[in-house]
């Protein structure tokens, strides 16, 4: 099986245990890959907003890859804090490091209510800003969230 998604690294490309990725590498785990309990695998989203969760976007400085999991794969979702298409696999291969303009370009073209995750936690800058307001004018309900959080 492969699934392509976003995971977010520190600026250093270490994850949260410490251990540092390179481009274009696969990494791999001794199965069985398990999702909870300690867990074992290399833990993915499939929405760029979700990978948010991991990392403090306001005021940390971080970074987001496309990476591509393969081998088994576990999707799992946590229901409680409404976090969908989560997985976690046997082998990761990081793609690439997003830059912060696609990043952004990715998020506009988004769904006003993935849109509204991102801008929860995401520092955006005046412009921006500028760009989310004029792309969702119409949702009154994301308006609202960007104003509260930016």
């Amino acid at each position: 099986m492969i699934v392509h998604g976003y995971k977010s690294f520190n600026s250093d490309i270490t994850n949260q245990y410490g251990m540092e990725f390179i481009v274009d590498n696969t990494y791999s785990v001794i199965p069985p890959v398990r999702a909870k309990n300690g867990g074992n695998g290399f833990h993915f989203d499939k929405r760029l907003e979700d990978t948010l969760r991991y990392v403090n976007g306001m005021n940390q400085d971080f970074l987001i890859d496309l990476v591509t999991g393969s081998g088994e794969i576990i999707e799992f979702e946590d229901d409680y804090y409404g976090y969908y298409d989560l997985y976690v696999a046997e082998h990761l291969t990081v793609n690439k490091v997003l830059r912060k303009e696609e990043i952004i370009a990715k998020t506009l073209f988004s769904k006003d209510v993935y849109a509204s995750r991102f801008v929860m936690r995401y520092k955006l800058i005046q412009s921006e800003i500028k760009m989310f307001k004029e792309k969702f004018f119409t949702s009154r309900d994301f308006i609202n969230c960007l104003a509260y959080y930016q």
